[in-house]
Order: structure tokens, then sequence, then C-alpha cells
């Protein structure tokens, strides 16, 4: 059997993370991706972390795709992307504004060359606005995104914001992915391709939501409560005896059991706590007195108590060891080990899915750069002696760079 996506052929041309990601997932969806690098390669390559000289970010970010190295500034390199282009359903990219267009790669000029290709963009800054043409990373779109400004410990304001846990590098690849499956799926239904836009800045912004509705409504800044919830008591992690537990109380029936399982049904029925509007308003009276009650007793105690109760509780995993240690987490199996062929033995996160009739999984590591540029040549009807001119034209180019 193979994955949903079996027969979807794939251009990226993108580079970093967010498109590369978005495009990984195609591929264990079950596309055939083709990434498309320059002679120096995707500019995170030769970036620390390493393994046998390997750089794995692209090991990472790449994962199940082909490599093929173009240098557009050939004829024949430029030949074949176009019939990259005639061959592709989605062509995928991620530059800046205006660069595509540059690079007589923009949507317009591939549609006419292929009317029913997916023309999937994701940018920086959107494709409108001052800074349309202006460049970003994942942590800056978070900081210009708002994440900083409600993320940090109670009353810290005026200390360096924090990112707020959130990173648009694998944040936008879910929104990006969705919107390309949405497009094809369109397609499918009416023969007719498009262009599908979207951006870090706007997916982080978006990813907001639940904080900018509470601004909407109120006109006031969301306060900073560390990993408490702003409109929600209690919700946030406790120290316990030995370690940390994150709790929450949805509904005002958990509050009632998480009472009894801390033995202290009294504070079920305390007009101040009886309701959530209450326990918000009075946070500062109630969430001391729930610490120390946790800090009494070890974590396997109230998770044992808290989950017989069903009041929704977990480990705060304080280090990656903790989290890929945990019983459920190796359960469903998230983590496993793959060959790469330089590198050796990695491990590397599991696809978050899983299909009945058309499985999908990870079927490679990233591919080194230009791993597959033969392969993808001969397909395409190129000859051995081409392949060597080229790589002579390209070596000249990277001498030069």
């Amino acid at each position: 059997m193979s994955g949903p996506l079996d027969g979807i052929k794939v251009l990226d041309i993108s580079g970093g993370a967010a498109g590369p990601i978005a495009a990984s997932l195609l591929a264990e969806l079950g596309a055939d991706v083709i990434k498309v690098e320059a002679p120096w390669g995707d500019f995170v390559r030769n970036r620390a972390p390493y393994k046998n000289g390997v750089d794995l970010m692209v090991t990472g970010f790449s994962r199940s795709k082909r490599s093929l190295v173009l240098d557009l500034t050939t004829d024949r390199d430029r030949a074949l992307m176009m019939q990259l282009v005639e061959w592709a359903d989605i062509f995928l990219e991620n530059f800046k504004g205006g660069t595509v267009e540059r690079m007589g790669l923009g949507y317009e000029t591939l549609r006419e060359i292929n009317p029913r290709i997916i023309y999937a963009s994701s940018g920086s800054y959107g494709s409108r606005g001052p800074l349309r043409s202006k460049s970003t990373m994942g942590n800056t779109s978070v900081m210009f995104s708002g994440w900083g400004s409600i993320s940090g410990p109670s009353g810290g304001r005026g200390e360096t914001p924090r990112n707020g846990g959130i990173a648009a590098d694998p944040v936008s690849p879910t929104f990006f992915t969705t919107d390309i499956l949405l497009a094809l799926y369109h397609r499918e239904r009416t023969g007719v391709g498009q262009k599908v836009d979207t951006a870090q800045i706007l997916t982080s912004v978006a990813f907001l939501q639940t904080r900018a509705q509470q601004f909407f409504a109120t006109g006031e800044q969301p306060a900073l409560r560390g990993s408490a919830s702003d409109f929600l008591v209690p919700s946030e992690a406790f120290a316990t005896a030995d370690d940390f537990l994150a709790v929450e109380a949805p509904t005002d029936g958990t509050w009632r059991r998480l009472c009894g399982a801390l033995g202290v049904p009294e504070l079920a029925t305390d007009a101040r706590f009886a309701s959530n509007a209450a326990r918000v308003e009075h946070r500062d009276e109630l969430v001391p007195h729930l610490a120390a009650i946790f800090k009494s007793r070890p974590t396997e105690h109230w998770l044992s108590a808290l989950r017989e109760a069903e009041v929704p509780c977990a480990r705060v995993s304080t280090t990656f060891d903790d989290l890929y240690a945990d019983p459920q987490v190796r359960a469903n199996q998230l983590v496993f080990e793959m060959d790469h062929p330089v590198a050796g033995p990695l491990k590397t996160s599991a696809v978050p899915w899983e299909f009945s009739r058309t499985p999908a999984g990870v079927k490679s590591l990233g591919p080194m750069l230009g791993e597959h540029s033969a392969e993808i040549r001969a397909e395409f009807g190129f000859q051995p002696e081409d392949e060597r001119e080229l790589a002579a034209a390209r070596a000249a180019r990277l001498v030069g760079r």
C-alpha cells in the first residue's frame, strides 16, 4: 500500500525550515518530492549540529526527498527546471517577495507552462505591505507577531521578551501544508490549479488567536502569568515535592473533582472559588493555597489521584530526556532510528498521524547535496556527459561565490 499522496509530484525550491518541512510532510504522505538546490545548497546546510561531518539541519528538515542541484544561470539547467515545472503537481517556494519573479519562476510564468500547477508560496511578511520584500526567520517572526508580549514570568514585564514557546518554523508548515492539500483537493474536483499564499508572520499572528480575542474583547494587554492561563484557574504548572505537575480544571465539575482529590472538598463550595469567574477574580488567594498542597506530595502521588478523579494533568517534561523516556511517547513510537549513509544511525521524530489504508511515514533522512542529481537528470533524458559538463560549471560558480 502507498501513502495518500502517492503519484503526486512536488517541486520544492524552498530553503530554511518552514518551506522544507512542509514539503517533507507532503513527501511523508506519499508524494515524490524533488528538492532543488543551488550549487552551494540550502542555506541551512553547513550549520551545526553535525555528526560525522554531516549537517543535521537538512537531514531533519528535508526528510523523504530527493536532492537535485541546478545552476539556473546555465541554459540547460533552466531547461530542466522548466521540464520539472511541467512534471510537477505542486511548486513550493518560500523566498521574500519579488525573488521568484526575478528568477523567472513567478506564478504567472509557471502557470503558462502548467495551468494545473498548485503554486505554493510561504514568504516572510506576506505578499502585501511595506515589508513584503524583506526577510525574516522563525524567532524574529514570533517576536514581531506579539508572542513576546504575552510570554514571561508573572509580573515580569520589562524583562527581555521571550518567544512564548511557540516556534514559527514548525507552526508555519502545518498551515502551509493544509493550504496546499486544500488547493490540491480543489484541483482534483475542478481540474484548475491556483496560487496559495501564506507567510511566517501571517501564521504566527493567526496562532495568537485566543489571546487576541481576549485583547479585542477587553482592549487590555494580556498579563504575563508564567505557565498560567489568564482566563482559567487553575491551569498552570505547580511544583510538587520532587518535580512539577501541570493541572487544569476546564469546568466547574472538574474543579469539584480536583478539590476532592486534593482532600479539600470545602474549597469547591467556597463562594470565592465556586465558579471559574470567581476563581479568576480570587486567583491570588487560591493559587498559593493549591501550590502548598501540591508541594506536600511527590508527582506520582498526584498523577495517580488526579487521573483517578478524571482531572486533566501531566508530568512536566523539563528535559528532552524526560520526554523521550516517557512510556506514552515510547508506546506511540514518536521517535525512531534510521541509517544515514554518511552520518550513520540517527534518531528522528515520527510523523504524527496514522492512516489505516494508506500508510504514511518517513521514507529516508534528508539527502546529501545533489545526492539524486544524476538519477533525476537521467529520468528527464540527460546524458552522463551533460552532468559532467554542468558539474564543472557549478564548481566554477562555487569558487567565485
